[in-house]
């Protein structure tokens, strides 16, 4: 595990925050040697599965479902920018919340305080989208939404970073993608059982999300951090936007690999919903049916593709290997989905895509954690710098990839083949990090991790 050093705090606090810690080095407590134990991590499990059931479903099917049967002549466009709006709100939020949470000063704890914050905010989205009656009700209804519940996604990864020691993580993250992937799946099963009713797709995955993240943050453990309570600089906030690719390398080329395998990732997931409509001429019922089938075999391939590569990932002496071996599968399957006729073609495609998917996801966010500054505890700052690599993509994606469908005659297949290339490329910085030699000897990893070279 290679790991990268921590850059110096300024030293003038200027604007006032009331729930923030006086110095980096008390920002969060030192990550824990003990394994986490198992009843804690189903917890997170559980927790993670009906949250994403609420922040993917609706951008993988119930708007679409929405817009085709509201307003089917601009559905294309519309879907592109509900989409792509509410990601970049998430994009601004997210990191400066990432930022704050490593200082959060409550009796409840930092990571409780934002994820009790980001479930109520993503219900009020919700409730929004519930009562729906226009394209700009629809819109504003999802960027609140995505940001409440991208927030608690995040900060459930964030706990999880506080908690995993090294040899847990593979093993771990392989199942928790493997839940992420449950999620959708379950969500479009449960949207599509009552897509007559439209409200429902809304509310029911909303319910799901406040009671299982509610269980995770009565029961997590979450001390609180102690001290006076200090003013932070408005521009220690801008830091969650930024890093110094230059100083940390090997954090900066694992970014822009995940920055450009998500504008890919972007493209293959917007326009599902017409592409069976069109390709395979299926109605809305059906539509949901044969995704809910991808899911399910996807399920299965994905959990374990993933539990399999994390866990050898942790006994390889690299990572990027397991990378290389998604991305290039991720490519086979794109192409097989877009050159596809019939259900059973697109079936083998979506099966190729979900152990690809098992796979990237599983080793690529134990790499996150492998690459996050050993030195410094602001695991909430330096994660949600990683997730701008897949916020930024969703933000512009949308619209690209509406382009892309432009060029491509309305062609929705060409989405697909334009995927493929995307994500073949993301190899690239994969192959710099292999070649990167350290320059700085702040740089070097500590003496347990040198058997790890990316």
């Amino acid at each position: 595990m290679e790991r990268d050093s921590t850059e110096a705090a300024p030293d003038a606090p200027t604007d006032p925050f009331a729930l923030l810690p006086p110095d980096l080095t008390d920002a969060h407590p030192p990550r824990t040697a003990r394994r986490m134990p198992w009843p804690s991590i189903l917890v997170v499990l559980v927790a993670q599965l009906v949250i994403s059931i609420a922040l993917i479903t609706p951008s993988t099917y119930s708007l679409a479902v929405w817009l085709d049967g509201n307003l089917p002549e601009t559905k294309d466009s519309l879907l592109a920018f509900a989409i792509g709006a509410s990601s970049l709100v998430s994009m601004l939020v997210g990191p400066v919340v990432g930022a704050i949470s490593d200082r959060t000063r409550t009796r409840w704890g930092p990571r409780r305080t934002w994820l009790v914050a980001g479930l109520l905010i993503g219900t009020v989205g919700s409730a929004i989208l519930v009562t729906t009656v226009s394209p700009l009700q629809l819109v504003v209804g999802w960027s609140i939404a995505a940001v409440g519940y991208g927030v608690s996604n995040n900060i459930v990864l964030t706990h999880l970073s506080d908690r995993l020691v090294p040899a847990q993580r593979g093993l771990v993250l392989g199942m928790s993608s493997a839940v992420i992937y449950v999620g959708p799946v379950a969500g479009v099963l449960i949207a599509g059982a009552v897509s007559g009713a439209q409200p429902l797709m809304f509310a029911i995955p909303a319910a799901a999300a406040l009671v299982g993240g509610g269980l995770l943050a009565a029961v997590m453990t979450d001390p609180p951090l102690t001290g006076p309570v200090p003013r932070l600089p408005m521009r220690r906030l801008l830091d969650g936007f930024w890093f110094s690719p230059r100083r940390y390398p090997r954090f900066g080329w694992v970014w822009l690999n995940r920055a450009i395998f998500f504008v890919g990732v972007s493209f293959m997931t917007l326009y599902t919903v017409f592409f069976l409509s069109s390709a395979l001429h299926l109605d809305p019922a059906r539509i949901a049916l044969t995704a809910s089938l991808a899911g399910v075999i996807g399920i299965a391939a994905s959990t374990l593709a993933g539990t399999v590569a994390g866990a050898l990932s942790d006994r390889a002496s690299s990572r990027l290997p397991f990378m290389v071996a998604g991305i290039l599968l991720l490519c086979v399957g794109l192409l097989v989905i877009a050159t596809s006729t019939t259900l059973p073609q697109y079936l083998v495609g979506t099966t190729v895509n979900a152990l690809a998917m098992g796979v990237y996801s599983a080793v690529g966010q134990a790499l996150q954690f492998d690459v996050l500054p050993s030195d410094d505890v602001q695991n909430g700052r330096y994660l949600a710098i990683l997730g701008l690599a897949m916020q930024i993509p969703n933000a512009i994606g949308p619209f690209l990839a509406a382009g892309v469908l432009a060029l491509g005659g309305g062609q929705y297949a060409f989405v697909y083949v334009a995927a493929a290339a995307v994500v073949a490329a993301s190899i690239l910085p994969l192959l710099a990090l292999r070649r990167h030699r350290r320059a700085h000897a702040s740089d070097q990893p500590s003496a347990p991790e040198r058997r790890r070279t990316a």
